[in-house]
């Protein structure tokens, strides 16, 4: 199969505010700083994301209780259409260790 592009989904454990594990991942991985938004509906959680080589990255933090309390996405940018039809290479057992080996955070990818 031919990817043309690549997405992560992976569940982080971390004692401490959004900010703070932006702060962390942001100078573990190399990042830019996470921009923060609230969301328009309710119940109006903060929402962070920043871009980086060509990915969108999305940090957010979960609602229910959970010990994995926050989760980070990432995805080619430009690449709406192949999200769609599935043809995006899943890095996610990759960046779970990554940011477990780099960042120092526990992580958990659910294929």
């Amino acid at each position: 199969m031919i990817y043309n592009g690549a997405k992560a989904k992976i569940y982080l454990k971390y004692k401490g505010s959004i900010e703070d594990i932006s702060k962390v991942i942001s100078k573990g991985m190399i990042l830019p700083e996470f921009y923060f938004e609230t969301d328009e509906e309710y119940p109006h959680n903060v929402t962070s994301n920043c871009e980086a080589l060509g990915f969108s990255i999305w940090l957010n933090k979960l609602t229910d209780e959970n010990d994995f309390n926050y989760i980070l996405e990432i995805e080619t940018n430009l690449s709406l259409e192949e999200s769609f039809n599935d043809l995006l290479c899943d890095l996610s057992p990759w960046l779970a260790k990554y940011v477990s080996e780099i960042c120092g955070i526990e992580t958990f990818v659910n294929i």
